[in-house]
């Protein structure tokens, strides 16, 4: 393996991967198989895996395709390869803010020559401009820095003004305070969705805790029957003095 296709799932350029050039291996995302002709390595980082469904990781696995999968993933079979983090990490110390971004970080571990990315717009209008799109530059730069052929066909990653004019004319600018708040409304979005998880642990916690009460009022009633002290009722178990 020598060269490596990237493939995202932006429409504009995830189409134009060498599907068709046995040269070149197709890397591709779980969430993306549907968008591929041809894929030589499926990858899924993510940790958390909730945003699926249950029967996801099975039916990733089933593809019988190698697979490249965090160190979370519920399956392994010798098709399956843990994610190495620390040889990733090693290479800049982070910037693994994308799957995209690992993918790049697997790439240049694996030793190839190019690296083709398509599908990868990271858009200025998206969340992952924010903290995405600079660590897709400093792959992009590192690996050109190894001398690894690095080629972006036909994306906005690079180059914005690819969008239409009236596409742009209908977006905001990045910097402003609408887009700002839009970043701080999905925010508290998420908050949102702590404290709903935080309510439903605190129900977990007060019925965990009542039964630990149940437990520790009935070792007492054992403690007292072993020492022949007569137990009329449980409610009146909480009278028992210490034998």
């Amino acid at each position: 393996m020598t060269k490596v296709a990237i493939v995202g799932g932006a429409p504009r350029s995830k189409n134009l991967a060498p599907y068709d050039d046995e040269a070149w291996e197709i890397w591709g995302l779980g969430v993306h198989l549907k968008d591929h002709s041809r894929i030589s390595r499926i990858f899924e980082i993510h940790q958390d895996m909730s945003y699926e469904s249950d029967a996801y990781p099975q039916m990733l696995a089933d593809k019988r395709i190698p697979l490249v999968v965090s160190d979370q993933f519920p399956i392994m079979a010798d098709h399956i390869t843990t994610y190495p983090m620390d040889k990733a990490m090693s290479l800049m110390g982070g910037m693994l803010t994308s799957s995209t971004a690992y993918m790049m970080a697997y790439a240049i571990l694996e030793g190839v020559t190019h690296i083709n990315i398509y599908g990868v717009d990271m858009d200025v209008c998206d969340k992952e401009y924010f903290y995405q799109r600079p660590g897709m530059y400093a792959w992009i730069g590192y690996a050109r820095a190894l001398g690894i052929k690095v080629e972006v066909p036909e994306s906005s990653l690079f180059h914005d003004k690819l969008y239409p004019a009236n596409v742009l004319e209908s977006r905001n600018p990045t910097y402003n305070e609408v887009n700002f708040l839009a970043m701080a409304d999905l925010h508290s979005k998420e908050i949102e969705k702590c404290h709903s998880k935080i309510a439903q642990l605190n129900r977990v916690i007060d019925t965990h805790s009542g039964c630990k009460q149940v437990y520790e009022r009935l070792s007492k009633v054992a403690r007292a029957t072993d020492a022949g002290i007569e137990v009329l009722s449980f409610e009146h178990s909480t009278n028992i003095k210490e034998p």
